[in-house]
Protein backbone atom coordinates (compact mmCIF):
# COMPACT_ATOMS: atom_id res chain seq x y z
CA UNK A 1 0.00 0.00 0.00
CA UNK A 2 1.53 3.59 -0.83
CA UNK A 3 0.26 6.83 -0.16
CA UNK A 4 1.66 10.17 0.81
CA UNK A 5 1.96 12.23 3.68
CA UNK A 6 2.23 16.52 3.31
CA UNK A 7 5.27 18.51 3.22
CA UNK A 8 3.23 21.88 4.12
CA UNK A 9 0.58 21.29 6.63
CA UNK A 10 -2.80 23.65 6.98
CA UNK A 11 -2.60 25.34 9.98
CA UNK A 12 -4.66 28.48 11.41
CA UNK A 13 -1.93 30.74 10.53
CA UNK A 14 -0.99 29.06 6.28
CA UNK A 15 0.22 26.51 5.35
CA UNK A 16 3.66 26.23 6.72
CA UNK A 17 6.75 23.47 5.58
CA UNK A 18 6.74 20.94 7.93
CA UNK A 19 9.55 20.24 10.24
CA UNK A 20 11.49 17.13 9.80
CA UNK A 21 10.64 16.54 14.30
CA UNK A 22 7.13 16.31 12.99
CA UNK A 23 8.22 12.72 11.85
CA UNK A 24 5.34 12.91 8.75
CA UNK A 25 7.51 9.99 7.14
CA UNK A 26 6.03 8.08 9.48
CA UNK A 27 2.85 6.30 9.55
CA UNK A 28 0.15 7.55 11.90
CA UNK A 29 -1.63 6.80 14.33
CA UNK A 30 -4.46 8.99 14.25
CA UNK A 31 -5.67 11.62 16.23
CA UNK A 32 -5.19 11.85 19.81
CA UNK A 33 -8.26 10.24 21.73
CA UNK A 34 -9.49 8.99 18.02
CA UNK A 35 -10.57 5.49 17.03
CA UNK A 36 -10.29 4.19 13.84
CA UNK A 37 -7.97 6.18 12.27
CA UNK A 38 -5.04 6.70 11.53
CA UNK A 39 -2.37 4.91 8.76
CA UNK A 40 -3.08 1.49 10.34
CA UNK A 41 -6.90 1.36 9.94
CA UNK A 42 -6.79 0.39 5.92
CA UNK A 43 -3.59 -2.37 6.71
CA UNK A 44 -6.22 -3.69 9.46
CA UNK A 45 -9.00 -3.97 6.86
CA UNK A 46 -6.89 -5.75 4.52
CA UNK A 47 -5.14 -8.19 7.19
CA UNK A 48 -8.41 -8.75 8.76
CA UNK A 49 -10.06 -9.27 5.30
CA UNK A 50 -7.08 -12.00 3.74
CA UNK A 51 -4.02 -10.19 2.89
CA UNK A 52 -1.16 -11.87 4.19
CA UNK A 53 0.39 -10.15 6.95
CA UNK A 54 3.63 -11.39 6.66
CA UNK A 55 4.08 -9.98 2.98
CA UNK A 56 2.44 -6.75 3.71
CA UNK A 57 4.03 -3.41 3.65
CA UNK A 58 2.69 0.22 3.70
CA UNK A 59 4.90 2.53 2.15
CA UNK A 60 4.82 6.28 2.52
CA UNK A 61 5.95 9.20 0.24
CA UNK A 62 7.08 12.20 2.39
CA UNK A 63 9.26 15.10 1.13
CA UNK A 64 10.63 13.78 -1.80
CA UNK A 65 11.22 10.12 -0.19
CA UNK A 66 9.58 7.23 0.19
CA UNK A 67 9.96 5.19 3.61
CA UNK A 68 8.82 1.11 4.04
CA UNK A 69 7.03 -0.01 7.07
CA UNK A 70 6.13 -3.58 7.22
CA UNK A 71 2.75 -4.79 8.51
Amino acid sequence: MVHSHPTYADTPNGFIRVTPESHYERPSPGLAGSTNSGDWLLPDFLIDNGANATDFRQYISYDGNVYEYDY
